[in-house]
Parts: C-alpha cells; structure tokens; sequence
C-alpha cells in the first residue's frame, strides 16, 4: 500500500517501520513539511486587513501581510514540470509591489 501527498510517495509499511525505529511519527512529520511548501505565504491574512494580525511582529504569521511577501502555489504539471522555475529568476518582478507585469502563470520564480 502507499502513501500519497503531494511531495512525497512512500510506502507505508516503510513509514510505519521508521516510526517505530525513530519515535517520530513520520506522517505528521511529511504532512508539515508539504503543507509548508505548498501553501507558506500562498494566501492574504485576514487578521492584518482587520489590524489585528497578532503574528505579526516578529512576523511568524502563516499568511502573507505584503504583496512582496506572497508567494505561489507550486504545481506539478501533468508533463513532470512545475508551474515556474527556480533556476529562472525575473527580471521584470518588483521587489518592492511584489508585482511582475507577466503575472503568476509565468514560469521565472519571483515568489
């Protein structure tokens, strides 16, 4: 049998063997780690719109605050290929709006 999420597949008796080797349990583990990756920073805090974000200094809060803070999504196309590209770095991306005029779908990472 197998485990599936986004990052990561792993047989489950493997899983289950490491966790009892380790202590650790190794789903939670993976399931933190992909939630992380896929969405750290993907969506606007509502708390910050209302004032009243309480993570935001020092700034741990889950969301982001700033445009140039907002980060994208990170799809796997069908082709094995992700929605953008972390060796390609976009020139045209404002740092300081955190807008590219190219948009999002564009493949150079800028977030």
């Amino acid at each position: 049998m197998l485990y599936i999420t986004a990052c990561h597949t792993i047989r489950l008796e493997l899983v289950q063997m490491l966790n009892k080797c380790i202590g650790v349990n190794l789903l939670v583990m993976l399931h933190c780690r992909c939630r992380y990756l896929n969405e750290f920073r993907t969506k606007q805090c509502p708390e910050f719109l209302q004032h009243k974000c309480m993570q935001h200094r020092p700034f741990v809060c889950f969301n982001w605050h700033f445009a140039n803070q907002k980060r994208r999504r990170p799809v796997q196309r069908k082709d094995g290929t992700f929605n953008y590209s972390a060796d390609v770095y976009c020139t045209k991306y404002d740092e300081t709006t955190g807008l590219c005029p190219d948009g999002d779908e564009y493949v150079c990472i800028v977030s």
